[in-house]
């Protein structure tokens, strides 16, 4: 008798291991796929910068990175930003892109056909891309232009040490 319920707690101990392996063996795809697709938005060299009004966002999170995936399977994103408020009707979505593989209207389409048509979008602006490389860029963030305000901040670990050796 007791033979039997070894034998027979082993037999369940192996159908479990072997049911949780395929599970994580499955899971495990599904993250790499996952990873494949957002890797492939890195090798894209933005041309442009897309900004959008954007409805129907509940959070930032999940709509955010339901957007984000997405417009990255296009091979034609870059990144995509929000600015994004908890429960303001209308937020902005700001997309880089390569224009040469992909259009306004394809990521306009996508946008507005995605989760069963839960976001509507309006352009709000479409611009040429600078780099962070372009010297124009460096002088206008120098300079306090554009999305730097010019100020910068110190490294606390540095002042922390800097007190210590005081």
């Amino acid at each position: 008798m007791m033979r039997h319920i070894i034998i027979l707690s082993i037999g369940i101990s192996l159908f479990f291991s072997c049911t949780n392996s395929e599970k994580s063996a499955l899971e495990e795809t599904r993250i790499n796929k996952s990873e494949d697709i957002l890797d492939e938005h890195e090798n894209v060299e933005p041309t442009k910068v897309l900004s959008f009004e954007i409805t129907g966002m509940s959070c930032e999170m999940g709509c955010g990175s339901a957007i984000r995936k997405e417009l990255y399977k296009t091979n034609a994103v870059n990144q995509v930003s929000f600015d994004f408020k908890m429960g303001r009707d209308n937020n902005t979505v700001y997309i880089y892109y390569d224009d040469t593989k992909t259009s306004v209207d394809k990521i306009s389409k996508i946008l507005n056909t995605m989760n069963d048509k839960q976001f509507e979008v309006k352009m709000l602006d479409n611009i040429d891309y600078i780099s962070e490389n372009s010297d124009d860029e460096k002088l206008t963030s120098y300079n306090g232009g554009g999305s730097s305000l010019g100020v910068v901040l110190p490294n606390f670990f540095d002042l922390i040490l800097q007190s210590l050796y005081r």
